[in-house]
């Protein structure tokens, strides 16, 4: 049986027939005319770059973040998760804005953002290995490694994730339905 596969292209879609002994076969080898259409490059002409509309800038972005912004990304961090380098857990935090140190919190962030840079401290993690109760200790593959986090960066991190999310939502296709608050891919099929 022969099965045409369209490959992604910006300017067309060339269809590549492909036998069924080229499929992937069930030990998840790929065909080597299915890798083929995979690896190979597509060239963008100009008059695809001419075509481009471009998006007009969103100025909210170079706004620097509110104190209400700071309370949103403090607020979504989860309780009793362990702290980063900083030793500071996220309860510290969360019980922290009800007090002064919200606004220090705010003048650092404000640093941050007018600088274009985050401190090393808020960017470096801690790599541990945590034993997945099966197995011997020493068998790495019985092991699995997550990063402690500054919390500090985590709440930064949160606040540009957020106002990159409202520009995402200007520039994803309306099919996109994965990741996206208030969808879901299965919202597709319906």
């Amino acid at each position: 049986a022969t099965t045409e596969i369209y490959t992604l292209s910006l300017h067309d879609a060339l269809p590549i027939s492909v036998t069924s002994s080229q499929t992937a076969e069930k030990d998840g080898e790929i065909g080597g005319a299915l890798l083929g259409a995979l690896l190979r490059e597509n060239t963008i002409t100009d008059v695809v770059v001419e075509n481009i509309r471009p998006l007009p800038a969103l100025e909210e972005l170079n706004v620097p973040s509110s104190v209400d912004e700071l309370i949103k990304a403090i607020d979504s961090l989860a309780c009793c998760k362990a702290p980063g380098n900083d030793c500071i857990t996220p309860e510290v935090i969360k019980a922290g804005k009800k007090t002064a140190l919200l606004h220090h919190l705010h003048e650092l962030l404000l640093q941050c953002w007018n600088e274009g840079t985050v401190s090393q401290d808020m960017r470096d993690s801690i790599i541990i290995t945590l034993y997945k109760n099966k197995g011997e200790h020493s068998d790495c593959h019985n092991n699995r490694e997550i990063s402690l986090l500054s919390i500090t960066g985590k709440v930064f991190a949160r606040v540009v994730l957020h106002r990159l999310q409202l520009h995402a939502e200007r520039v994803y296709p309306e099919a996109l339905c994965g990741f996206r608050a208030g969808r879901s891919t299965i919202d597709m099929i319906a």
